[in-house]
C-alpha cells in the first residue's frame, strides 16, 4: 500500500507525567504552569484532560489532545501525527497541518481504534489523513486542501467521514478501499484539479453509505463504486459547474451489487464540452435507481451496460444530449414511473437487451 509508512513509536506513560507534576509541587511549593514532554507534547495542569502538541509528535496513550499551534512538515517516518492508541481525541481547534507534498498529515495506524480527529485544517501533504486498519474511527469539520489525496481508508471498520470540506486535491477528495461500514455525510467536496480524477472512490468495500455531500466542479466521476456492494447512496448535490473539459459521471457503479441510489441531483451548469452520463451502470446486478434528478448531462441520462436486475423507478430524467435512459447487454431491467423528457435522442434505446419491463413511464418532448 503506498500509503503506509513505517512506524515509529515513542513510549509515554500518564504515572510518569503525574510524578513529574508532584515533584514540581515539592520543589517550588506550587504547581507549574505547565511542562513539556517528551516529543512535544505539552501537558497543561490548568486543564489536566488536555494534553497540547506543538510540534510534529506520536499519540501512544488514551486521551484528549489538542492543537497548541499550526504546525508543518513531517517526523522522519513520514506523517506529521501519527496516532499509535486507541480511545483518542485530537481537536486541532482550527489550526493548519501544512506539508511539502509528501509524506501523510495525520497517520491512524493499525488496531488504533475509537479515534475522533476533528477541527483541523491540512494541506500540502500527500494524504491528508490516512486510517490504516483500525475500527470506529471519525473525522468531522475538518478541511482538507491541496494535498494529493485528501482522506484515505484502507482496511478499516465503522468509519464515520462527516461535515467536512475538501478542495482542490488532485487525487480523490476521499478513497475508501477494503473497508466496511463507512459513512461519508453532509461533506464539501469542490474544484478538483484533475480532470480524471473522483472526488469519492470507493472500491472492493461493503456497506457504505454516501448521503447528503455536496460535489461541485469536479473533473472526473463524482461518485464512484467499483468492486462494492450493499452500499448506500442518497441526497448527494452532484453538479459540474462551468469549464469545456472533463471525462467522467455523475454516479458511477463498476462490478457492484445491490446498491441504492436514490435521490440525487445530478446536473451541468454552464459547461461547454464534457464527456459522460448522468448515472452510469457497468457490469452491475441489483441495482435499484429511485426518485433521482438528473438534467443536462451531454451524454445519456442513465446507461445500463451489461447488467442485470436493476429497478430504474420514480426518476426525472430531461435535457440531457444523449438518450434518456440507454440499455446496453442487459437483462431483467424494470423501468416504471419515470419522467423522461426533452432529451436530445430518444427517451429510451435498448440495445441486445432482454426481459426488460417498461410501465407507466411519462415521456414526451424527446428527439
Amino acid at each position: 500500500m503506498d500509503a503506509v509508512y513505517g512506524l515509529r513509536r515513542k513510549k509515554g506513560s500518564t504515572y510518569f507525567i503525574i510524578v513529574l507534576v508532584l515533584l514540581g509541587f515539592a520543589v517550588n511549593g506550587n504547581y507549574p504552569n505547565s511542562f513539556f514532554a517528551s516529543n512535544g507534547v505539552r501537558a497543561q495542569t490548568q486543564s489536566p484532560s488536555v494534553i497540547m502538541i506543538s510540534s510534529p509528535t506520536n499519540i501512544t496513550q488514551p486521551g484528549n489532545y489538542e492543537l497548541a499551534a499550526d504546525l508543518s512538515g513531517t517526523q522522519s517516518a513520514g506523517y506529521c501525527i501519527g496516532i499509535f492508541a486507541s480511545n483518542v481525541v485530537l481537536n486541532g481547534i482550527g489550526h493548519t497541518l501544512s506539508g511539502n507534498g509528501y509524506g501523510t498529515g495525520i497517520y491512524v495506524s493499525k488496531s488504533s481504534d475509537n479515534v475522533y480527529i476533528k477541527n483541523i485544517n491540512i494541506q500540502g501533504y500527500s494524504s491528508g489523513i490516512l486510517i490504516n486498519s483500525s475500527q470506529g474511527v471519525s473525522v468531522a469539520y475538518s478541511v482538507l486542501s491541496y494535498n494529493n489525496l485528501g482522506i484515505y481508508v484502507y482496511d478499516s471498520k465503522n468509519v464515520s467521514i462527516l461535515y467536512d470540506t475538501a478542495n482542490s486535491n488532485n487525487n480523490p477528495d476521499i478513497s475508501i478501499y477494503g473497508s466496511q461500514n463507512v459513512s461519508v455525510t453532509y461533506g464539501n467536496f469542490y474544484d478538483h484539479n484533475n480532470n480524471n480524477i473522483y472526488n469519492i472512490y470507493v472500491t472492493k468495500s461493503n456497506y457504505i453509505i454516501l448521503s447528503d455531500n455536496s460535489i461541485t466542479n469536479n473533473g472526473g466521476d463524482g461518485i464512484s463504486l467499483q468492486y462494492s456492494n450493499n452500499s448506500l447512496i442518497i441526497k448527494n448535490n452532484i453538479v459540474w459547474t462551468g469549464g469545456d473539459g472533463g471525462n467522467g459521471d455523475g454516479l458511477y457503479l463498476n462490478y457492484s451489487y445491490n446498491d441504492m441510489l436514490e435521490n440525487n441531483n445530478i446536473t451541468t451548469v454552464n459547461c461547454f464540452w464534457i464527456s459522460g452520463d448522468g448515472i452510469d451502470i457497468y457490469y452491475s446486478n441489483g441495482s435499484t435507481l429511485r426518485n433521482n434528478f438528473i438534467t443536462n448531462f451531454p451524454n445519456n441520462g442513465i446507461d445500463i451496460y451489461y447488467s442485470t436486475h436493476t429497478i430504474i423507478d420514480y426518476n426525472t430524467i430531461s435535457y440531457d444530449g444523449g438518450f434518456g435512459v440507454y440499455l446496453s447487454g442487459s437483462n431483467g431491467i424494470k423501468l416504471y414511473n419515470n419522467f423522461i423528457e426533452n432529451n436530445h435522442q430518444t427517451s429510451l434505446y435498448a440495445y441486445y437487451s432482454n426481459n426488460d419491463s417498461f410501465i407507466n413511464n411519462s415521456i414526451s418532448g424527446n428527439g
